[in-house]
């Protein structure tokens, strides 16, 4: 009966949040947004791939796969996700976070070359 009842409540629990998601409603952890003391290269990299820097949320990129376990798992297309743009006030432009997408993706094919004509100085729109 007691699992039968988690069951339920978590059910219950999902379907709420998902609703509200659909609505383009919920809540974003702003708490640690920026880090605490000293940045490593994973706090750079997270805020600069992050949707929540230029303003925007994704909600269900994990997604709890076992309700008594509360395994945790990567949302790969299990589940819908729900993309809400200008949800908050951006810390990044949004032009410039979507640059900077770019920029990233090209360098991941190899290319170490500076973005930008030859002999001018480089600068992010």
């Amino acid at each position: 009966m007691l699992k039968e009842e988690s069951r339920s409540i978590s059910e219950n629990t999902t379907w709420g949040r998902r609703k509200q998601f659909a609505k383009g409603k919920g809540s974003v952890g702003f708490k640690h947004f920026l880090g605490k003391d000293k940045w490593h290269i994973s706090t750079i990299r997270s805020i600069l791939t992050n949707e929540k820097y230029k303003g925007d949320a994704i909600w269900q990129k994990q997604y709890t796969s076992d309700f008594l376990q509360k395994t945790v798992k990567e949302n790969k297309g299990e589940i819908p996700k729900y993309y809400v743009e200008e949800h908050h006030k951006a810390i990044i432009q949004p032009e410039q976070f979507d640059y900077i997408q770019a920029e990233i993706e090209r360098r991941k094919n190899g290319t170490s070359e500076i973005s930008g004509a030859e002999g001018e100085p480089f600068h992010a729109p």
